[in-house]
């Protein structure tokens, strides 16, 4: 998904995230195709949030942010 004038960094922020939800998913619900309802609803609750991000243009990598997401279940996946 990408917005119309939205920088590099949250268009490659929304593949992450789509990328490690479908992981999750597929690992856990076995969806025949694309995302189950709830996983599905998960994505577009974490698109809201990158929609409404306080930082916006100075959103720093996660691993120096005030407030950071865990990824334990995708994250060790995505390092591959």
């Amino acid at each position: 998904m990408t917005i119309a004038g939205e920088k590099p960094r949250f268009t490659r922020e929304r593949r992450t995230v789509r990328f490690m939800v479908e992981i999750f998913c597929r690992d856990h619900h076995h969806p025949t195709t694309g995302l189950c309802e709830q996983c599905d609803g998960l994505y577009a609750y974490a698109m809201a949030r990158l929609d409404n991000c306080v930082f916006k243009d100075d959103k720093p990598p996660a691993s120096s942010a005030p407030c950071t997401a865990t990824r334990r279940t995708a994250g060790p996946r995505c390092a591959r």
